[in-house]
């Protein structure tokens, strides 16, 4: 997330970006600030945190598509959303994004990663085989 702003507005559909970079290794890399690359097939452990204030709910899209074993979070209220899950895919190259599915009402007030507030959001991607 962009520190110099302290919010972000989500529609349902949307991706939500995280644009600072980690290490990368194995064949995961960013494609854009909402994108990542598995370039190749087989299984990853995804993980994610973030903080929201408004209907917290976020997902997994592998090639544009949610995943919906992988949504997490209340119908209602701010909090934090923390998701872990195996995903798998026997495409080369997937595209894997992390997502404010579609037939949420209304959009979603995710908090900035800001000291500040002591907020942050995070992506964890690992292959396992």
């Amino acid at each position: 997330m962009n520190t110099e702003e302290e919010t972000v507005n989500l529609s349902p559909g949307e991706d939500y970006p995280l644009p600072d970079n980690g290490p990368t290794e194995g064949g995961i890399s960013r494609i854009d600030e909402t994108s990542f690359n598995l370039a190749e097939t087989g299984s990853y452990l995804v993980m994610f945190h973030v903080t929201t204030i408004q209907t917290p709910k976020l997902g997994l899209t592998l090639n544009g598509e949610i995943l919906d074993y992988t949504i997490a979070g209340r119908p209602s209220g701010g909090s934090e959303i923390v998701g872990m899950t195996v995903v798998t895919t026997a495409q080369e190259n997937a595209v894997l994004t992390l997502r404010y599915p579609e037939g949420e009402n209304g959009g979603e007030t995710v908090t900035a990663d800001n000291p500040t507030l002591n907020t942050t959001s995070h992506l964890v991607i690992v292959r396992i085989n």
